[in-house]
């Protein structure tokens, strides 16, 4: 059946004028009306989905999908459009309250009253036409799954939070002989991350079992996952989400009792980042390690935007640091150690350990006695990347400077991807982070300095170049 004027007027009651206006009434009305047959019936639980090709008359191509409304819905209908190629050109999602019948079909009357029966999301998006035409089968496959793991992502919420609450009272009672003040810090930390700072997608479980060689070794507990990793789901492996066996087991046996990290994986549910991993260890009655829980999830905004100094064991790194650095309090130089610390990607510092961070941030002090190419690196605790900062002058930086940087560190450590963030700093210096994707268990045959004077050279304008000549012919007549 037609839909009905009501319908058509909540449909677009959110869509941008602008993009009503550049639309014929008639093609408006047709998008409509194919929406309004695909919501028409839908039994509880199902999703529903059309992907439609570029047709006669009609340069772009279409998704729409019906589901029950829920967080993450159009940011992971878009990821995936444009993981399939496609450019979108518009978005229309409106939220309606419809009443079906057991059957799940439409009870038009009463779906057409405000805010009567369950809430539901239609999502339409226009896009430019895919590269082949078998995408358009391959992205609606995609659609389905993604729509499926969003679905348990937000389902299994309230458990992920439970599991979250049991944590934080473990770690309130540490074992005898571990270190209170590190246990009080990662609780604090737990509950800065409920606070609107992390976007929980996922909790996997493990225990602790003793080896072949005598060591701890951490056996997943498929049975126990949450969210992404619930059991039989697509990233419930540990393999693939984080790292193989071997190196999952490297942590058993160290010091630390909470690990930050990132997965092998990017999210397919609100942003397509690579998923953020939080490891805490549990420990028995008599102090050994029981196993590990897993907090599989993202970063927010709000947690990149905060403070070092505010979030809780990151400011112990930054105090640990200053402490170390043994500045006057107050002084020039304490300040500008301080400035460095606080605009230090937070990533490196959520991942990177005390001594790492006070060498690194020690390195980069020196800059402002040594105006020229300065490389940093640490390797990823499970090999499976190298974060690489590299400090140039700004008058140097250049997008061809930074493509040439990115090339050759794929090259040196044997990558097979690589990522660039850049950044303009004060004090007339251009960073470049660099992350470079490795297989796991890499060991980059080449020191810092090694990789320092590479790159230098290989990054030498022609007036350097020129200047050296020119200083060569000297010392010769000389």
């Amino acid at each position: 059946a037609a839909p009905p004027l009501s319908f058509l007027r909540r449909y677009f009651d959110t869509a941008s004028g602008d993009a009503l206006r550049e639309r014929t009434p008639e093609a408006l009305y047709a998008l409509a009306s194919s929406h309004w047959r695909l919501a028409a019936q839908r039994a509880p639980g199902e999703i529903d989905v059309r992907v439609q090709p570029p047709g006669e008359g009609r340069g772009l191509a279409w998704v729409q999908t019906v589901i029950e409304d829920m967080p993450f819905l159009v940011d992971s209908v878009m990821l995936c459009v444009r993981e399939a190629g496609g450019v979108i050109d518009w978005a229309v999602h409106p939220i309606l309250y419809l009443v079906r019948d057991a059957a799940g079909r439409l009870d038009v009357p009463a779906s057409l009253a405000a805010h009567q029966g369950p809430a539901e999301s239609l999502i339409h998006i226009e896009f430019e036409p895919l590269a082949e035409a078998a995408a358009y089968a391959r992205l609606e496959d995609r659609l389905r799954t993604t729509l499926a793991e969003v679905r348990t992502a937000v389902t299994d919420y309230p458990a992920m939070r439970e599991r979250l609450a049991g944590l934080q009272t473990e770690l309130a009672q540490p074992p005898a002989a571990a270190s209170a003040a590190e246990f009080e810090e990662a609780r604090a930390f737990l509950d800065w991350l409920d606070e609107r700072h992390f976007t929980f997608l996922g909790v996997a479980e493990s225990r602790a079992e003793t080896g072949a060689d005598g060591r701890p070794s951490l056996r997943t507990l498929h049975e126990a996952g949450l969210g992404l990793l619930r059991a039989g789901a697509r990233l419930a492996t540990s393999d693939e989400l984080i790292a193989p066996q071997e190196e999952l087991d490297k942590y058993a046996g160290s010091a630390r009792l909470l690990v930050i990290t990132k997965a092998n994986v990017r999210s397919s549910v609100h942003h397509a980042e690579y998923l953020d991993v939080i490891s805490v260890k549990r420990f028995a009655a008599d102090g050994s390690i029981a196993g590990t829980v897993r907090l599989i999830g993202l970063f927010t905004g709000d947690a990149y935007a905060e403070r070092p100094s505010e979030i809780p064991v990151v400011r112990r790194k930054v105090a640990e640091v200053m402490t170390r650095a043994q500045l006057p309090p107050g002084s020039h130089s304490a300040k500008n150690l301080h400035e460095i610390l606080q605009a230090w990607p937070r990533d490196e510092l959520f991942q990177s350990g005390e001594e790492e961070l006070y060498t690194a941030a020690m390195s980069v002090r020196a800059l402002r006695d040594r105006h020229q190419l300065r490389f940093l690196m640490r390797r990823d605790r499970y090999g499976r990347f190298y974060s690489c900062l590299v400090f140039v002058p700004r008058e140097r930086y250049s997008r061809e400077l930074r493509e040439q940087l990115a090339r050759e560190l794929l090259g040196l450590f044997g990558g097979y991807a690589v990522e660039r963030n850049v950044d303009f700093l004060r004090g007339g210096f251009t960073r470049l982070h660099f992350i470079v994707r490795t297989p796991p268990g890499t060991r980059s045959g080449h020191s810092a300095d090694e990789i320092e004077a590479r790159l230098v050279a290989v990054t030498r304008s022609w007036r350097d170049q020129l200047r050296e000549a020119l200083l060569a012919v000297g010392d010769a007549d000389g």
